[in-house]
């Protein structure tokens, strides 16, 4: 918390947010459900803070319903943001948990 209420770091961060939302995410409503045939094959793990105000728990549901090769993970005690610790440990194992799935498949 320390690190965001800096005015510096503040500014930047709230510039950037502002950068992208403005230009949607530079990203086309539905863009990803309408082309995840390209992704289809790949395996995945959408990871989903319980808490998450800024992106609706639908949009995570949605994409792993379309999604074969997905796994959703739903963090309990977490919001939006990748450095709360559920996040970080959801992560992490989800990216062991591919390295030894491709592994296996090599």
């Amino acid at each position: 918390m320390a690190r965001l209420t800096k005015p510096h770091n503040a500014i930047a961060l709230s510039r950037i947010e502002t950068h992208y939302f403005v230009n949607k995410g530079f990203i086309e409503e539905n863009q990803i459900l309408k082309n995840i045939s390209v992704i289809g094959d790949i395996p995945g793990r959408i990871i989903h803070g319980r808490y998450d105000v800024l992106c609706p728990l639908n949009n995570a549901l949605a994409l792993c319903h379309q999604w074969a090769n997905s796994d959703l993970h739903i963090v309990r005690d977490a919001g939006h943001a990748a450095s709360e610790p559920g996040t970080v440990d959801a992560l992490i194992r989800a990216t062991q948990d591919i390295a030894k799935e491709l592994q296996t498949a090599s």
